[in-house]
């Protein structure tokens, strides 16, 4: 009898290894994410499948510190077919418009995830209540940005670190001029932006960063990152200083950036 047992508990542990083996993960960000007295932000999550979903959901301080969800007794949920919940980010006595929510789905790798994620951010001034919808976005490797600041007049750029190992930038505010060198191979490389400012970054574990795309009268902005999963917003900052930010979804990131040494 203890010989049977042994081989199901070994043929189980089998089928655990074999299913972690085939499962994949769907991560997705809600940022920027305000709280404070006078703000508050909410996630929404619904399963639209027709089996339980399994979630990670955490809520981070813009310093990477894991802090509670209201609404939740655990980091890890689980949401019946058709089940909606909604979570509030809740930092007593603290206030910082750069909170943000990582949401991670467990999925069998022949499906499709079926969690629905949205939120919203609500600040009150006096009697005037402002309500931002935060829209999804999902960490990529190495992401990069390059454009005329024309483009971008009044904005913010957010960088979201959504791994827990420290991450570098490398920003550089240009006024349009240019340079050309040879590659290794003999030929030419394409024509490198000559940068009049450039600010070297680190983004620490889970933390974020804010930085103006304007800076020194430069024309044109651009932006590299090294790390593993990434987020870059360009920010819209709303009535009533920096309480909270609007994402500017018009603008679109580079993939990674191909290694070329």
């Amino acid at each position: 009898m203890t010989r049977i047992l042994l081989l199901l508990l070994a043929v189980s542990h089998i089928g655990l290894a074999l299913d972690a083996k085939h499962a994949q993960t769907v991560v997705s960000v809600l940022s920027p994410l305000a709280y404070g007295p006078t703000c508050w932000s909410s996630v929404q999550l619904q399963n639209l499948g027709t089996a339980r979903a399994t979630v990670n959901v955490e809520g981070h301080k813009g310093s990477g510190a894991l802090v509670a969800l209201v609404g939740a007794t655990s980091v890890n949920l689980t949401l019946e077919p058709g089940q909606k919940v909604t979570l509030r980010l809740d930092v007593p006595d603290e206030e910082s418009p750069e909170g943000w929510v990582r949401i991670r789905e467990s999925v069998a790798e022949a499906t499709e995830p079926t969690v629905a994620v949205s939120g919203q951010t609500e600040c009150h001034d006096d009697n005037h209540v402002t309500t931002v919808a935060q829209t999804v976005a999902f960490p990529t490797q190495d992401p990069w940005l390059a454009a005329a600041v024309d483009d971008l007049p009044g904005r913010l750029l957010m960088i979201l670190n959504a791994s827990n190992r420290a991450a570098t930038a490398t920003a550089c505010y240009s006024t349009g001029s240019t340079v050309t060198l040879p590659g290794t191979d003999g030929g030419v490389v394409e024509a490198t932006p000559l940068c009049a400012e450039k600010r070297l970054l680190q983004i620490p574990p889970f933390g974020t960063t804010t930085l103006p795309i304007v800076s020194g009268g430069n024309s044109r902005f651009g932006i590299t990152t090294n790390g593993a999963s990434l987020v870059l917003r360009v920010l819209v900052p709303q009535h009533g200083g920096t309480k909270t930010y609007e994402v500017d979804s018009s603008v679109k990131f580079g993939e990674p950036v191909a290694d070329h040494r």
